[in-house]
């Protein structure tokens, strides 16, 4: 067997516990990130980026290949690196060790960080900072295996040799982080001021043109009906699109950092005017046309904003790059017959061993096994510590009460409330039900009943809809937010959290209560209004249970006190308790003719 055999077992050897350990990292991240990607149209775009992350990294790989066979470098920034005498293979041992210790303090941290995220994915799989936190550890995991091949490159291939940095593949990886959610303390205040704007720069044109309109929050009303500003239309979807574009081309063209930072600024300009233009056209069309004729228009003047925003970004990207000026390549040198013959093919069964697999190649090459060894061993005892906490914990669940609703029937002018499209689409509810009407005492009072089924995502999805959501974006601003509460009805909890907003004509009391299915204890029972209340469920077990949301809203009640004594009546009135637990959760919607469920 030759060496080149014997160096080719050796390399497959050695990199196969590392690839194992890193795809199986990547498996966990990309399936908590691909649960968000699949149900939350905000980041949707997440599933190109990849690709785009192989993409940007086959494309070093390829240069890199290009300067290390070639004397002469291709223009931008060198990928390679000359080794320095000491590096080679005969250096000794000191010279050539790895991991430093800093480099071994750095794997600790990412080994706790990725065992600390894999605690708290099991539980909170749609947590923001659990995907940052996963996401980190990927990255850093990556570039840390990445660091120690470009060490063992160095000693392989001795002194003076060109080989590839490694350094350089440190944007292709990290250019995952931009599929990453952002924290809800983040996004949620950027889409209200963005819907804001939008709103308010819409109203300005409006009077401009001579047509009258109202703002109410981020609903416009105009004579022919109103014209919400909801998510899609506050211009986040577009920025984060457009950033992500504006960075993937800095990368493509191998801009410099400054211009780079021209094209992102370019992109979020575009993506801000994009939105701009959008709101004011179904605005316009509403105003002429009347409310019913914006949805004809909606997704096509979407549609036209992404093909603006990304045609934008491309050509940006390409002006600056065409305008950028390469450094003229050193002129190549002449090959002499040493170097002619050195390169000529040889027999690699005549050939001795190389200098790269000396003995400090040799030990280097086992501490780098080693370690990649390590790696998997610790990914594999972190899923099944993960798994095995989650099954004792949910070891002695005890089943708890069930409810249904009942639904009013004859009450003074009731109606059914339809759910926005843009709504169904967030939510992604299994089973939904609205219903309005007014009390004999001038009081007015809605019900919103949403259900989705066992599963993964459930908990994700009921914690997307909030009060203080929806009630903001409708130009409602919150006075205050009680903690939560319990409602005894027939030897159930129900826990429950009052708001209050303030409106035109009086405050609007609602009251919040999200249920999961069959369970004793409640997770909502024990949130508080921080976000750190989901460390709570690594004690609780896993939230796949079947979820349910109750909203009691009512109109015409000044006093706090009052507004929640009445909301508790009227609840209390409704609920029908089942305290035998059942298989299969009922029908939340119930039949319309009778009021009540089945």
């Amino acid at each position: 067997m030759s060496w080149l055999e014997r160096a080719q077992r050796r390399d497959a050897a050695l990199w196969a516990p590392a690839l194992l350990a890193v795809g199986w990292m990547a498996f966990r991240l990309l399936e908590g990130l691909g649960l968000v990607w699949s149900l939350n149209p905000q980041y949707a775009y997440g599933w190109a980026v990849p690709v785009l992350c192989g993409y940007l990294a086959w494309q070093r790989w390829e240069r890199a290949r290009s300067e290390t066979s070639s004397s002469v470098s291709p223009p931008g920034p060198s990928l390679v690196v000359v080794a320095r005498p000491g590096t080679g293979p005969a250096a000794s041992e000191g010279s050539t060790s790895w991991p430093t210790v800093a480099s071994g303090l750095c794997a600790g941290g990412l080994a706790l960080l990725y065992a600390a995220a894999r605690l708290l994915q099991e539980a909170n799989p749609w947590w923001s900072l659990v995907h940052w936190m996963l996401s980190l550890a990927f990255v850093g995991t990556v570039l840390w295996f990445l660091s120690g091949a470009g060490h063992l490159l160095r000693v392989r291939r001795g002194p003076g040799s060109r080989i590839l940095d490694w350094r350089q593949f440190v944007f292709p990886v990290a250019f995952l982080l931009v599929a990453v959610p952002w924290p809800y303390t983040i996004t949620e205040p950027v889409i209200q001021a963005l819907a804001r704007w939008n709103t308010t720069f819409t109203i300005e044109v409006l009077a401009w043109v001579g047509i009258p309109a109202v703002q109410h929050g981020n609903v416009i009303e105009l004579a022919t009906g109103k014209v919400g500003v909801d998510e899609a239309c506050s211009g986040i979807r577009s920025l984060q699109g457009t950033l992500m574009l504006s960075l993937f081309f800095g990368e493509f063209y191998l801009l410099s950092v400054a211009r780079r930072c021209a094209l992102v600024g370019i992109g979020l300009g575009l993506a801000l005017t994009g939105n701009l233009e959008r709101t004011l056209t179904l605005t316009m069309v509403a105003a002429r046309r009347g409310e019913e004729a914006i949805a004809a228009w909606h997704d096509p003047a979407g549609v036209s904003i992404l093909l603006f925003c990304c045609a934008g970004v491309w050509w940006a990207a390409h002006a600056l790059h065409r305008s950028t000026r390469p450094p003229p390549s050193p002129p190549r040198a002449p090959v002499t017959a040493t170097q002619a013959s050195s390169a000529a093919p040889s027999d690699p069964q005549t050939q001795p061993d190389p200098v790269g697999v000396g003995p400090a190649a040799t030990r280097f090459t086992q501490r780098f096994g080693r370690a990649g060894m390590a790696w998997l061993l610790w990914v594999i005892l972190v899923d099944a510590g993960v798994a095995g906490w989650y099954r004792w914990t949910e070891r002695d669940l005890t089943p708890g009460p069930d409810w249904e609703l009942h639904w009013p029937s004859d009450a003074p002018a009731l109606q059914e409330v339809a759910m926005a499209k843009a709504a169904r689409e967030l939510l992604q509810y299994d089973e939904a039900r609205q219903v309005r009407w007014n009390h004999v005492d001038g009081t007015s009072w809605q019900i919103l009943f949403l259900r989705w089924a066992p599963g993964r995502a459930a908990g994700y999805l009921a914690k997307s809809h909030s009060p203080l959501v929806c009630m903001p974006a409708a130009g409602y601003p919150v006075e205050s937010v009680s903690p939560v509460r319990l409602l005894p009805v027939e030897g159930l909890q129900l826990p429950y959290r009052l708001y209050r907003f303030g409106t035109e004509a009086g405050p609007v009391h609602v009251l919040y209560s999200r249920w999961d299915e069959g369970a004793a204890r409640q997770s909502f029972s024990h949130e508080t209004a921080g976000p750190w209340s989901r460390l709570s469920s690594v004690w609780m077990g896993r939230g796949s249970r079947g979820q349910r949301v109750l909203v009691v809203a009512v109109w015409g009640i000044r006093e706090l006190e009052t507004a929640e004594a009445r909301l508790r009546e009227e609840l209390a009135g409704r609920l029908r308790v089942k305290l035998r637990p059942s298989g299969n959760s009922t029908s939340a919607t119930g039949r319309l003719g009778d009021g009540a469920l089945d």
